[in-house]
């Protein structure tokens, strides 16, 4: 050997880690002392062993070598054996080397402590989780930080909005409500989204009436179609059946997103909301929620990009706008609910997107033995003087909720935390307790908890408040009911009759009665010519047998009959009477139903 190689030699042999030398055959030329000591053979022994005799102290030195290309350097994990027959863990790096016709191959190790690749798979997934994790709590937060103060802001534009306001001040606070509720809608999907992809997304079912859960999605845009001009129109399949088992929740999101997009992208014509469906089994149904629009409609490019973003199966869709952000969060949510969203467009004539979902169809039977739940009455315990105690950190909260119920009989307390709660729990026995359950640091669980376990508290009810949508065995037992931030101003009042029944109070009328307005005995005189049996028949109907569907009905038709006659006070009563039954306003609906029984009989 020349000086320079026996250097070299000498640097190999003293070098800290596992080396070996092997010929083009895969025969070892030689081995350094690290190596031959780890291993307990000496040089001589180990000189000319194959691949297959080295591999019980090489493991897979075989499968190594064949996957090493010319020329080529590969770093993989491997295992070394030593004298004794304990195995540890190693990085190979093996490199073809060639000179001339000479070819060697070399291979360096050095020791992994402890670690496998299994392993490090596993830290690498556990520092993944964690990511995802601090990115669902943060998520989480913000849903949280935006959606209270979003509350407070939807429900002051809702009373300002029923106050004495001139029409270019209404126009402005529709405008607040409008972009307000866009708001809400984006951070809601961000958050289902981030659900989706951390599996989190739960079904919730429900027997749901189907007509309630159209009419709900219709009115919630009919204002925003007229503002752009459009005629908006929602038709179900008279011969389905009415009730099932759903996901009215998630049904509701997707059919919002669809409807959204369609408003957004028509500027002139018209939308129209269909259900059909075709019977599968005795029991089953397959639904079909159809938006159809007179839009800009897509070329063929423009529907393959969007087909490609709704049939994506894996997480890391790139999000590029409202309407992609939408489109991705209804398709993941249609295919876990067993459905699809379907596309049908064509440049200037329009787009139609289909959302289909099998569905059961509800035992009538279970539907007439629905009742109120254990502990309450369905429309509340009968008060004269109502306490409601507001447990929030966000002041405007609790003077939202103070403000709504003035000219009341229901009187408001506010806490802001733990302490100032439980003194007026025990001191003012309020008849309903809103909890929010965030309340800067504490959690509303606990102070809920504290509650139940008092003899003196234990019967209130107790509402969360928050902005997270949660299932109900999320609140249960432990809650009474859930209200979700933001919520509307009817869904307070909802909440609020189904625990507590508001006596009239001589001293707090004014032009409202217990929140509802006051119908003049002209207006009434004015329905009386208009008034026919087939109203008269829907209101003994509504009258008898409570139904919230038949009082949907008759305002309804109190609308057609309005327009029909030109009668502006039976059409607006009409309307009021369909807005109350759609908002599951008990004490709405009988409210007009006691003014209607004055003109009953009358046809």
């Amino acid at each position: 050997m020349t000086q320079d190689l026996q250097f070299a030699f000498k640097v190999f042999d003293a070098l800290p880690l596992y080396g070996i030398l092997l010929d083009h055959e895969g025969k070892v030329i030689t081995a350094n002392r690290t190596f031959l000591d780890t291993i307990g053979l000496r040089r001589k022994e180990i000189v000319g062993m194959s691949a297959e005799q080295l591999e019980p102290y090489y493991v897979d030195l075989k499968k190594h070598l064949a996957e090493l290309k010319s020329h080529d350097v590969r770093t993989v994990r491997g295992h070394l054996v030593r004298g004794d027959g304990t195995r540890f863990s190693v990085e190979h790096t093996l490199a073809h080397v060639s000179e001339g016709e000479r070819e060697i191959i070399v291979s360096i190790s050095h020791k992994v402590e402890g670690r496998t690749i299994g392993e490090e798979r596993r830290e690498a997934e556990k520092k993944i989780e964690a990511a995802n994790q601090r990115k669902r709590e943060f998520v989480a937060n913000i849903n949280h930080e935006i959606r209270t103060p979003m509350n407070a802001i939807v429900g002051y534009a809702e009373m300002l909005a029923e106050s004495d306001i001139g029409a270019q001040q209404r126009r402005y606070v529709e405008t607040i409500k409008k972009n307000s509720s866009y708001l809400v809608a984006i951070v809601s999907d961000i958050m289902e989204l981030s659900k989706l992809e951390t599996g989190k997304v739960r079904l919730l079912k429900s027997t749901v009436n189907l007509h309630v859960v159209t009419e709900q999605v219709y009115d919630f845009f009919i204002d925003q179609a007229k503002g752009k001009n459009l005629e908006f129109t929602c038709q179900v399949d008279p011969d389905l059946p009415k009730y099932y088992v759903i996901d009215a929740n998630h049904s509701r999101r997707i059919l919002t997103n669809l409807i959204s997009n369609a408003i957004k992208y028509t500027d002139a014509g018209k939308i129209t909301l269909s259900v059909t469906g075709e019977k599968k089994k005795a029991t089953w149904y397959m639904l079909t929620f159809r938006v159809q629009d007179t839009g800009r409609g897509m070329t063929l490019q423009e529907q393959d990009n969007i087909l490609e973003l709704i049939s994506q199966q894996k997480e890391g869709v790139t999000i590029h706008d409202g309407k992609c952000l939408g489109l991705t969060l209804s398709a993941r949510l249609a295919r876990i609910m067993g459905g699809d969203i379907i596309l049908e467009s064509a440049k200037g004539k329009g787009s139609t997107f289909s959302f289909t979902l099998l569905a059961s169809v509800a035992d009538e039977t279970m539907i007439r033995d629905i009742g109120p739940e254990r502990g309450q009455k369905q429309k509340g315990t009968k008060k004269k003087n109502p306490v409601i105690l507001v447990v929030d950190d966000m002041p405007e909260m609790s003077h939202l909720v103070k403000i709504y119920f003035t000219g009341t009989a229901i009187k408001v307390f506010e806490a802001s935390n733990r302490e100032k709660c439980l003194e007026h729990a025990f001191n003012n026995s309020p008849d309903l307790i809103l909890m929010d359950l965030n309340l800067g640091g504490t959690d509303g669980r606990d102070i809920t908890q504290q509650l139940r376990n008092d003899p003196r508290t234990r019967q209130i009810p107790v509402i969360a408040m928050t902005g997270m949508m949660l299932e109900k065995k999320s609140y249960k037992p432990l809650f009474d009911d859930f209200l979700g931030k933001p919520f509307h101003l009817h869904e307070l009042r909802r909440i609020v009759d189904k625990y507590i029944q508001v006596t009239p109070c001589a001293t707090c009328t004014d032009s409202m009665d217990n929140g509802y307005k006051k119908e003049s005995i002209e207006d009434i005189e004015q329905i009386i010519p208009f008034w026919n049996e087939k109203l008269d028949e829907l209101y003994r109907e509504a009258e008898m047998s409570g139904s919230l569907d038949i009082a949907s009905e008759l305002g309804q038709k109190m609308q057609e009959q309005g327009q029909q006659s030109h009668s502006l006070a039976l059409l607006e009563m009409g309307k009021e009477m369909r807005q109350f039954a759609l908002n599951l306003d008990i004490q709405g609906v009988d409210h007009l139903l006691a003014v209607l029984k004055t003109i009953a009989g009358k046809s």
